[in-house]
Order: structure tokens, then sequence, then C-alpha cells
């Protein structure tokens, strides 16, 4: 029985003096090493979204190494210690400089001898209840491989160290002082002490002359403020509201205090903001708040820290789309601390799917959030495989590093995510053994597995249960490109694999000018390389080939927009996903510029766009190309009797056509766009620029019946007399149609018959001759 009610189908046909013509057809149907394991590297503040300056900041200590830090004349720093052993030989001389200074003649001094040094200042009382900034200068002199640091470390009450931060090591510096800054830090509830360290850190070629200076150490603290930080506080329901809570500490009596809270636009537009004026409260009741009703995710924002006060705001529903939260906490009218985070409101997903087409990789092992979190978001994001660093964790026996690991590894095998171990970083023992011009791992393996074998067995030993893929250096290592007995060592890394993880799959990163010369037979499992418009899936076709997979660096370019860059992404995504590739990585998920994510778990700007995308076209058939009236590039993706159109052109235009009454259209951040629907043609007007937009819910019959129809020859002579075509076709419903084919051409043009009658069967296939 043929449904009801009646579609209009049009569809643009192409000749070659024929300029345009329609069909109009009426029917009747329906992505630098650790210096330690356990050091957390935090932002430098030039570059973090956090304050830059602390005004407002009160002294905790500060070392300026003058006369008075040094009573007893002994030439160092009194109460401070130097770190002692075999490893750190005395005769490296380090003592209170009297001629050289950034802001007078006092500093401490590290002259280089080929050997390692620290100095350790003493303990100076902190507590979890503020938040902690550092900065300090160095100054290098005469040193070409040898760095220098400052570390921040936290002890609990027993003085034991609970974290410590480096600062970015200053290298090759040019005779000049080197400003350096690191935080805030937020020490954890146990924390009571803090010390600093100044490190002297020789490279593979020592420096045997040259001097290193540390001078202006300062630690300040600031009123602790957080933006409470989880899964649903970054990734918002579409339907639900958006809760934003600040947990405040460390507030002195005798001021008035206001915190000011803002929701920003993708732009960077007000969209809503509050001012909550408050009074110091030496502790208050913790609060539990739910974020949202009837998440297929459900949680509670967690509580505050005993000593906190919490601010809470509920801003009323907003669209989908990607926004951003300020808050500044102001003391009597003055700003003393800032903090900004991101959300993403979308439809959350709560149907799992297993063997999709995409996949993450983390390039280091990830400390600003939890397992839970990261099994939460990868959950939402498409993806169903991740890269993750598992060697020098678990060869250098960082416990908590690898509790985490397997934590992270439980939690997102539960959303159907395959965790892939990347033998990246080295141990440190290892790593040790080679200069400064490390190449990858390439250089480990290719000696012998009596080099590297050892380092390898606390790792197979507690990951081989999970981990299936094991891939030989990360997305951007391509040391093994050119390696001459590339065979003799990947046989030698299965053979050594395989003893533990019996049928375990190798895959090394390649290039893929190489993979097209075939240099990589029977060798590994699976290569991943860096896809380019030129790679094609036909370099994987052969038996011998090993499987390609392919990654998509970030795109690090900072002058273009979030726009351009979300844009380029897509439609890379795009282009190896028609091309048939899988699985497809982001190769560097926690790239503070091109990444999705960023190191607290929040979404950046393209984390949407990727999701969006990949959402569309994950477990889906590729169609091809869709002919638009004014030529919009396209993609399509059949799944469920369902398509999804991505849709672009260079120049901002209104595409004009018909794919279903109840669509779905949205740019890459789930914004609505402009679909107006034209009652007396029966098409929708959809804008249509430089940036993919997403059409949802297209009717996949539809969808073919305009692709199938043509004209028979699609050209015609260039001469003034009447010449032969046809439109020709096919029934792509699953039923029998009927209904009235009318051709519409340019005016002066004349056609006959120009109108048919149709019916069709299901499957059934037409022509339609014509003179024209």
């Amino acid at each position: 029985m043929a449904p009801n009610p009646s579609y209009h189908l049009h569809l643009t046909l192409r000749a070659s003096f024929l300029a345009l013509a329609i069909v109009s057809l009426s029917i009747s149907l329906l992505s630098a090493a650790e210096i330690s394991p356990s050091t957390p590297s935090l932002p430098v503040s030039k570059t973090s979204p956090l304050v830059v300056k602390f005004p407002a900041a009160i002294d905790v200590v500060r070392y300026s190494f003058s006369d008075e830090e040094d009573i007893d004349f002994d030439g160092l720093p009194d109460d401070w210690t130097r770190r002692r052993g075999s490893k750190f030989p005395h005769y490296v001389k380090g003592q209170i400089d009297r001629t050289h200074g950034q802001t007078d003649l006092r500093s401490l001094r590290f002259d280089a001898d080929g050997g390692p040094a620290i100095y350790y200042s003493a303990p100076a009382p902190i507590d979890p209840d503020h938040a902690y900034i550092f900065r300090g200068a160095i100054r290098a002199s005469n040193v070409a491989h040898t760095a220098a640091c400052v570390s921040i470390s936290l002890l609990n009450s027993r003085r034991q160290r609970v974290a410590r931060y480096l600062t970015p090591a200053i290298v090759h510096s040019a005779d000049k002082w080197e400003e350096i800054e690191l935080g805030p830090i937020f020490p954890s509830e146990d924390v009571r002490y803090l010390v600093l360290g100044c490190h002297l850190v020789p490279g593979e070629q020592l420096d045997v002359s040259g001097s290193i200076w540390f001078d202006d150490l300062w630690v300040g603290k600031l009123p602790r403020m957080q933006i409470v930080s989880n899964f649903h506080a970054h990734f918002v329901n579409a339907d639900a509201p958006i809760i934003v809570a600040a947990d405040l500490s460390g507030l002195d009596g005798g001021h008035n205090y206001v915190l000011d809270l803002k929701l920003l636009d993708f732009d960077g537009g007000v969209i809503d903001s509050t001012q909550k004026t408050f009074a110091p409260l030496a502790a208050a009741a913790p609060v539990t708040t739910p974020v949202a009703e009837a998440l297929p995710l459900a949680t509670t924002i967690p509580k505050p820290p005993s000593s906190a006060r919490r601010i809470e705001w509920e801003i009323e529903r907003q669209p989908p789309g990607h926004y951003r939260v300020t808050a500044e906490l102001l003391r009597d009218g003055e700003v003393i601390v800032s903090r900004e985070t991101s959300l993403a409101k979308m439809r959350l997903q709560s149907q799992l799917v297993a063997d999709g087409e995409f996949g993450w990789s983390v390039r280091e092992p990830i400390t600003g959030f939890t397992a839970k979190e990261l099994g939460d978001i990868t959950g939402q994001s498409g993806i169903n495989w991740l890269k993750y660093p598992v060697w020098k964790p678990a060869a250098d026996g960082d416990n908590a590093t690898i509790q985490k690991t397997l934590d992270i590894f439980d939690e997102i095998q539960q959303r159907g995510v395959r965790p892939i171990g990347v033998f990246s970083a080295p141990p440190t023992e290892i790593r040790a053994k080679f200069n400064e011009k490390w190449l990858g791992v390439s250089e480990v393996f290719r000696l012998g597995p009596q080099f590297w074998k050892q380092s390898l067995e606390p790792v197979l030993a507690r990951y081989s249960s999970v981990v299936r893929n094991w891939q030989l250096g990360d997305d951007a290592d391509t040391s093994f490109v050119g390696l001459r007995n590339i065979r003799e060592v990947i046989s030698a890394v299965r053979q050594e694999i395989q003893q533990i993880s019996r049928g375990a799959d190798i895959g090394v990163v390649w290039d893929g000018p190489y993979l097209e010369k075939g240099l990589l037979r029977e060798t590994p499992n699976f290569a991943a390389t860096t896809y380019h418009g030129k790679l094609t899936r036909s370099l994987s076709e052969a038996a011998t080939q090993p499987e390609v997979w392919v990654h998509l660096p970030p795109n690090r370019q900072q002058h273009l927009k979030a726009t351009e860059r979300a844009s380029g992404m897509v439609k890379q995504l795009i282009a190896a996903r028609t091309k048939g590739f899988s699985p497809i990585f982001h190769s560097d998920v926690l790239d503070p510029i091109g990444g999705l994510l960023r190191q607290d778990g929040s979404p950046t700007e393209l984390f949407l766009p990727w999701r969006s995308v990949v959402l569309s076209m994950r477990k889906a058939s590729a169609l091809g190309q869709f002919h638009f009236p004014n030529g919009s590039a396209s993609a399509m993706f059949a799944r469920d009797q369902k398509v999804t159109m991505l849709v672009w052109n260079a120049e901002p235009t209104i595409e004009s056509f018909f794919v279903g009454d109840r669509i779905r259209t949205t740019d890459l951040w789930g914004r609505p766009v402009s679909n107006r629907y034209d009652s007396q043609t029966g098409l929708n007007h959809i804008e249509v620029g430089p940036v993919p937009i997403v059409i949802e819910d297209c009717s996949e019959a539809l969808v073919r019946w305009q692709m199938a129809t043509r004209f028979e020859r699609g050209r015609i002579r260039s001469e003034y007399s009447a010449q032969d075509e046809a439109i020709v076709g096919k029934n792509p419903f699953t039923q029998g149609v009927s209904g009235t084919v009318k051709l519409i051409l340019p005016e002066g043009w004349e056609a006959e018959p120009h109108q048919w009658t149709l019916q069709l069967a299901a499957g059934e296939e037409f022509r339609l001759p014509t003179r024209i």
C-alpha cells in the first residue's frame, strides 16, 4: 500500500550547453619528555588561561640571597640543604654569588662541571585553603647542554612529598635573566609544607665550564577559587540547565567579597552574568546539588572541601553549543583571582556502540582528571580506540600512574573503547643512555632484546590481559622509517610480546610514500601514518601489506580562527572516512592549540565539531556526493534508513532541495542553521558556507532517488538542432510509487515530451526519452 503524504523531489541536471534543467517529480510515497615520572607539569602563566599577574598575593617565601639570608657567612643560604649521593658529585660548585643578580648583586650560582646539583630550601608552612604561585629568574652563561629549572615540592605533616611541580627548563640561554612562572598550585587536603628546589640538569653531553644563576625566588598565596570540574560540569545534556559551582577558601576577614560569574558564547559574547556578594566564613556545610534530571550518566557535583564556601549559579536553559564560564573574585572592588572553564551542551548518547572507525591518541599520562571522567568523555566522543603511553611508568615502577592507567583501560572498555598500548617514552635508565639528538624509540629496539627486553616485561605483566594492540612509538615518531633491519627488529619485539600476550598485534609509525613502495611487507600488523589527500586505502589491500591506520595531526596554527581549524579538521575526517580508512585517530587529543580537551578534561572549541562529524559517520555507509543546484560540496552517510549530509561551499550561498520533511540542520557545534521551507515548491532553503553544516534525518530513499536520476547522455552537441536525450533513474523505495515527472528548461528551450506519468515497482528502473 503506497503511503501518503506527497513529496516533491528536485534534481539538478548538468549538460554542456544546457545551463540548468530541473526535473520536478511529484510522487505518492513516504594529538618534551618528562623529567620525573611523578612530576605534573603546570602551564607557564604566560600561556595559561589564568591570570598572569597576581598583585594581591601575600608573600609566603622570598629568596633574593642577600646577606641577611647568609647570617653564618658560609656562602650558602641559611637552612638550605644540598642533595647528596653518588649521582650528585660534590665537586659541582654551588654558592651565593655577591657579584651578579637580577635586582641586586646577589644570587645563587652553580658552576657547570659535568654533573647535576640540587639545593633545597627550608620547608615553608602552607595550607590547602589557598592557591600558590611562584615566580623567579634564571640566567645561564657559556653552557650548551645543561638545563636549569625550579621545583616546588608539597609535603604532608610528616614532611613526605605528596606532589612535585617543575618550571619549564631554561636551556641555551643568551646570557640574560629569564623570568619563570608557575601556578596557581592547589594543594591537596594533606599538604602542610612547601619546598623550593634549584636544579642543575646536565645533558648527555657534559658542560665543564659556564655558570647558572637563580635569583628572586618568590612564592605567594591567594584565596583559593576553583570552578567545580567533573564530567557533567563540562558536558551538559541539551535539555538540562547549566549549573556553575565555585568553591572558595582562604578568605580574610574585614573585606567585602564579590564573585562575578559570566557565561560566554562561542565568540566571547556575554550571554548571562551574575554577581554574588558574601562575607568570609570559617567553614561551610558541604552541599550536593544535582546537575540535571534524567541524564543517561546521572551524577552529582562533588562536595566542596570542608573549609570551602560553595557559590552556585543555575543558568536558564541554553541551546546546544560550546560555552565558556569565567569567574572573577573581587576583594574590596579589586579583582584578585580569575578562573575560566568551558563546557559543551549537547545531546548525550546513552547507547553503547562497539567497533567504530575513530580513535584518540594520548601522548602523556593523564593527570588533570580522573579515569572515570575520561571514560565518560570517550563514551560521548564517538571513538572506539584509545592510544595510551604505558612504557615508562611501568618500567620505572610508578605505581600511582600504573594504577590510574589500569583504571582508565577498565573505564573505557566498559564504553566499547579498545586500549592500544604505546611504547613511546622509554624508561629513565634506558633514555639516559642516549644523547640529546633523540630520534625515537627505534634507537632502543634496534639494539636487540638484550637491551630492552627487561623493560618490556613489567609493561606486559601489567597490561597484556586488556591490551591486544601495541604500537612502537607515538604518532609523531617516524624513527622506524628507513631502518635497514626493520623486519628483524619487529620480529624480535613481536616474539617477546606474544610470549605473554598471544595473538597480539604490533604496529609502527610509517610514511605513506614508503607504504606505496611496499617496504613493510610481512612486518608489522598495522602501520600508523599521517593522513593526506593523496593517501589511498589500496596501500593495505595486499595480503602481505600491514593494515593502514591513519591519524590527523592537531592544527597548531594559532593565527587561524577556531572555525577555520574546525573546518579543516572536519574535512580531513570526511575525506579519510570516505576513502574507507579505519581506524582514524586524532593524534594528540590534549594538544594545547589543536587538541579536543584541555588538561582538566574540559572541551576545547574543536571537541563538538569532532563529535558531530564522527557520530554522523560512525558505523555508516558512505554514499558519495549529492549534486546541489549551487554546486556545494558534500558527503553523505547512511545508517538505519536515514542519511546525514555534511555540506559546505567556498562562498556563502543558499541551497534549495528536498530530502525529507523532518530534517534537522545545525552547524558543527550543534547550533541551529537557517532552514526555510517553501510550501509552494516543497523545497528547503538552507544557508551553506565555508564551514561544513550537518543535515540530519534525511530520507535515504529520497536521497538515493535524486542521486540516481540523471540525463542519460549528460551533454548535447554544440549545434542548433533537435537532439535526443533521456532521463534515467531507479525507484529505491521498498514499495511501488506513482507520480508525474516534469522537465523544466531554461527560457527559449523546448523539449518534447516534457512530462511523463510514472508507475514503478520497488527497485524498478525507468527511462524517459525526449527530444530537446
